[in-house]
């Protein structure tokens, strides 16, 4: 059967009852569906203005196909400021991408064959994800792209433009895309971003760590294709060709901490007085300024005792500093399993086993 509900896909023959069966609408005409039908704007194959009412070949129509970036035509928000503020307020939907559909007649005809090969579930071709998701605790969020997964789906190839970047569609172009920096701007929850970095070119981008922020908060992350690097640059007197990443936006949870590694901390006694402390020894992995540190104790790793202080008073640690003292245990906490830091009285969000527990 040319359409098959299990895969989604469309293929030759293909009637007009395939299509109205992929795209779940049932006009009269096939123009009629191509504009009012549910059709996934990230597959390939679907109509896309042309003024050719046939192909020679399936290597013709993919010339054709892409000289037109399969249908999809982009917005250029000309400022960061402005596709940072445009992508938080769509959510993560699209973003400003959008379908630009054929209207009919010679210039722009409806064909029933664009669809031969139709992916109901197609992906968009450049997705960003932020890792680990939905929550980051860390020091440095990890950006991977999962785009272009098979042959039915829109690849970064395809997206060539056709040579003019003439406006189309609600005022969105036909963009090249693979010359463009992608891009990151992190902010708290407002409409302006804190700060922006550039990867790479999209043609060559593969996963790569981007700095932290320095405090804990809620922050929109908001990944965008540029013609200018940035470098934790302000975003607010940068102008030049930004695009949206087709995923739009996404919520990411930064906690800062007191980054730091367990180096051989123990349990240990004293006998005269008699006395139950732990040593601490643990390093430091990144530099970071305090108004206090300490350190709590937890039996089983979800109640924690009160914070034992270790220094009282402003300070900064850098990477590679150890921190090595001893910390008397109190009453219910005598042999604990587990401790974590507390930094200028924020508990870091990561515990650490202690190596041995002694008793009296």
């Amino acid at each position: 059967m040319p359409w098959n509900g299990t895969t989604g896909l469309i293929i030759a023959p293909v009637s007009i009852r395939d299509i109205k069966a992929a795209v779940g609408y049932n006009p009269l005409r096939l123009g009629e569906l191509i504009r009012n039908g549910d059709i996934n704007r990230w597959a390939k194959c679907k109509p896309f203005i042309y003024p050719a009412w046939a192909f020679a070949s399936d290597s013709a129509r993919l010339t054709a196909r892409r000289s037109r970036n399969c249908g999809l035509v982009m917005r250029d928000y000309g400022s960061l400021w402005s596709v940072y503020s445009s992508m938080i307020r769509a959510g993560a939907g699209a973003g400003g991408w959008k379908w630009d559909y054929p209207g009919g007649g010679s210039s722009s005809p409806y064909r029933m064959l664009d669809f031969d090969g139709y992916d109901k579930g197609a992906g968009a071709p450049l997705q960003v994800g932020i890792y680990p998701s939905p929550a980051y605790k860390g020091d440095t969020p990890r950006l991977s792209d999962e785009g272009g997964a098979g042959t039915a789906d829109i690849l970064l190839s395809d997206l060539q433009g056709d040579g003019t970047n003439a406006v189309n569609h609600s005022n969105c172009k036909y963009y090249d895309i693979s010359g463009l920096y992608l891009g990151v701007a992190f902010g708290h929850l407002t409409l302006s971003p804190d700060h922006a970095y550039t990867l790479g070119p999209v043609s060559s981008w593969t996963a790569q760590n981007i700095p932290a922020p320095g405090s804990t908060a809620d922050y929109y992350v908001v990944p965008f294709l540029s013609d200018v690097q940035l470098v934790g640059d302000d975003p607010s007197s940068r102008n030049g060709v930004f695009i949206p990443a087709p995923i739009g936006m996404s919520l990411w949870n930064y906690y800062a901490y007191f980054p730091f590694v367990d180096r051989g901390t123990y349990q240990d006694r004293d006998v005269t007085p008699i006395a139950l402390y732990v040593r601490l020894k643990v390093e430091v992995l990144q530099t970071r300024s305090y108004t206090s540190l300490g350190v709590q104790f937890s039996n089983d790793g979800t109640t924690w005792s009160p914070t034992e202080t270790i220094y009282s008073t402003s300070g900064t640690m850098n990477a590679g500093d150890l921190i090595q003292t001893n910390v008397i245990l109190r009453s219910g906490y005598t042999t604990p399993t587990y401790f974590r830091m507390v930094l200028s009285g924020t508990a870091d969000t990561r515990h650490f086993t202690i190596a041995t527990s002694p008793t009296l």
